[in-house]
């Protein structure tokens, strides 16, 4: 692994800004895990034209986005490790 004296400006900076990333997903999976929480405390579901839960739906649409969000974790920390 490279030192810090060892790498470049545009290396340096590329690393900040990874790390700047991977925090703002830090607080985007926080974000999800508050609108999940609150998702789960209503006693009732919206029930749409086809009859099916809208927020249901909703919660399955956040699973989703949280697991896309640990993989873009993921990406981001094998490319600040130059992986």
């Amino acid at each position: 692994m490279n030192s810090p004296s060892d790498l470049s400006a545009l290396q340096l900076d590329m690393n900040k800004l990874l790390g700047s990333c991977v925090m703002h997903l830090d607080q985007a999976q926080k974000d999800t895990e508050r609108v999940r929480a609150r998702l789960a405390n209503l006693p009732w579901d919206v029930v749409n034209e086809r009859g099916q839960g809208s927020l249901e739906a909703a919660r399955t649409h956040l699973h989703g986005c949280e697991m896309e969000l640990a993989q873009a974790k993921k990406q981001i920390e094998l490319q600040k490790n130059g992986g």
